[in-house]
């Protein structure tokens, strides 16, 4: 199965799950997520304030009644979301279960899930 997807593609979708497989007893879900933001900040200020400009948007995040922690956002990378398995293989779905699962909660609450800890957790021998 061809594995590879166009830039285009890539830069349009913030997930693509592709079906993928190494020979026929071998399929597996592959998962490529977005890269343009870093942080856990970045995808906030994204899904929270498209096509907002920067100015009004930390105004309006400076105002908000919930307070926005934005050093802690800015410390956590999506790569913290990867669940491994025994023999350090990355578990794409459960991966993207994490990571998808962490950004809803972004969405009009920035809150912290503790999905980090589950990670560590389903990663551990």
């Amino acid at each position: 199965m061809d594995q590879n997807i166009s830039a285009e593609i890539k830069e349009i979708f913030d997930f693509v799950l592709l079906a993928a497989n190494k020979n026929l007893e071998k399929t597996y879900i592959k998962v490529l997520s977005n890269t343009a933001f870093s942080n856990l900040y970045e995808w906030f200020k994204a899904l929270n304030f498209y096509e907002v400009n920067e100015a009004d948007m930390e105004e309006h995040i400076d105002k908000s009644r919930s307070r926005i922690d934005k050093a802690e956002l800015e410390k956590i990378k999506m790569d913290e979301y990867q669940v491994l398995d025994k023999e350090s293989r990355p578990i794409s779905l459960m991966t993207f279960n994490f990571q998808l699962n962490q950004l809803l909660m972004l969405i009009n609450n920035p809150m912290l899930f503790p999905h980090r800890a589950y990670v560590k957790l389903f990663s551990k021998d």
